[in-house]
Parts: C-alpha cells; structure tokens; sequence
C-alpha cells in the first residue's frame, strides 16, 4: 500500500489576468511517514485563456488542465476530505477522461465551478445548484451542503 490516506480539495483562487477568480480540484495522498504529495491536479479553463473572457460569455472551447498559479497562490477558499483509495482512483480516471474530452466552456454555465461539480458527484456529494458564481463562494455552498 503506496498511501496512507487520500484527500481530495477543492480549491478557490484569485489570480492576475482573473476577473472572476478560479476553481481547481487537486487530489492528494499522505505517505507512510506523513509526506503529502499531489496525484492530480486539474481545473476547466477557457482554451484561448484570458483572451477568450469575452467569447465565454456565450460558449468557446474548453480545455482542462492547470495553471502554475493552481500550484504557487494559496487558496482564497478550501473545501478538503478524506476519500478511500477507489474513490482517489475514481477521481484519477475522470480527470483523464476529461483531459481527452474536448469541453465547452462558458462563463455563467459550463466553467470551472461546473466542472468540480461533476467531481463531488462522484463522491456523492451535494453540489450547489448555480455555478455561476464566484469560485470562493461556491467552495463555501459546497462546504454547507455537505458538512454537518
């Protein structure tokens, strides 16, 4: 057994070139002696990136993936559990199979809010209802949904 214990978080930013700051979902495994390490990390973006703003307001192609930012600025909003290993498998396979599935991206809709949605469904957890909203506040929606 490779882990201890897995978690998955997901993560709010704000960011330079961001209006509307950001959503990532990063996947971790604590090691035998407690070292951390990343096993995925992946968000949905707007693929023309800070140029296409304008052009997501009604749809252009997405891509998933990261930005150094998701990996070097502290979270501005965090939301982390505890997860089984077939669930961290789950979550590495989704991210793959998203990272070969071209997704649309469109700001009030299908962008990076909607896209960790779909992760906490996997794990059968309650999302809120509206991703059109600030990333941070959407962190805090999925907190109250899920945490008693």
């Amino acid at each position: 057994k490779w882990a201890k214990r897995f978690y998955v978080q997901f993560r709010a930013r704000r960011g330079p070139g961001s209006v509307t700051g950001h959503m990532h979902v990063r996947t971790v495994a604590v090691l035998p002696g407690g070292r951390r390490r990343i096993t995925s990390l992946f968000g949905l973006y707007a693929a023309g990136g800070p140029a296409e703003y304008v052009a997501s307001l009604v749809g252009t192609p997405g891509v998933v993936g990261h930005h150094r930012l998701d990996l070097t600025q502290p979270p501005t909003a965090l939301f982390q559990i505890a997860i089984s290993g077939r669930q961290h498998r789950q979550i590495l396979a989704a991210a793959r199979r998203y990272l070969r599935t071209e997704l649309w991206f469109e700001l009030f809709g299908r962008n990076c809010n909607y896209l960790a949605g779909r992760v906490a469904r996997l794990l059968n957890l309650r999302v809120p209802a509206d991703t059109a909203q600030y990333p941070e506040d959407y962190v805090a929606a999925l907190r109250a949904l899920n945490v008693r």
